[in-house]
């Protein structure tokens, strides 16, 4: 199962999740409108359960809201097979390279942080670091890319945690071995 089908959030795949605020010339527009209190408040709950819905504010759940309900009308009107549909199929094969560079990029200074601290001798600042990484790591959705930052963390980085005996292997968990 890939990326995009198991990040499936109410019928909505990560990459209907991530509308950009510009097109990729730098155009954007911002919209001002009124939505009733209630209505409000019941997209704060939304935000408020964010690792379930992966919707990070109020902008970009009307975003997320207004470019969903545009497929949707263009679909009665065109056949979405046509440059709607396959500019999708496009973005959801960058939105998985985006994720690769991102991975290589947030380990790559991971580790020259681990090294700066490990050079001024600090070990127990590097294994602090390797620690709040892993609990935000933890906090990522299930999936295939949870499981890849939490693997590569422990295989990297975890002998700074077991050198200083201040936390066991057993919190990097394989807990996760089952994700889809």
């Amino acid at each position: 199962m890939t990326e995009v089908e198991t990040t499936k959030v109410l019928g909505l795949t990560e990459s209907d999740i991530r509308v950009p605020t510009q097109d990729d010339k730098g155009h954007g527009e911002r919209l001002w409108f009124k939505i009733p209190l209630p209505l409000y408040n019941q997209i704060g709950s939304i935000l408020g359960q964010q690792k379930k819905f992966q919707i990070k504010s109020y902008p970009h759940f009307c975003r997320v809201a207004v470019y969903k309900l545009c497929q949707i009308c263009l679909a009665q009107e065109y056949d979405l097979r046509s440059v709607l549909g396959q500019v999708d199929l496009i973005r959801e094969i960058l939105d998985a390279e985006a994720y690769q560079s991102a991975f290589r990029g947030l380990f790559d200074s991971l580790s020259k942080r681990i090294s700066d601290y490990i050079q001024v001798g600090a070990p127990g600042e590097a294994a602090r670091l390797v620690l709040e990484c892993k609990k935000h790591i933890d906090n990522m959705p299930e999936g295939f890319w949870r499981r890849q930052y939490k693997k590569k963390l422990k295989d990297d980085f975890g002998q700074y945690v077991r050198q200083l005996g201040q936390a066991s292997l057993t919190e990097f968990g394989d807990d996760d071995e089952g994700d889809e």
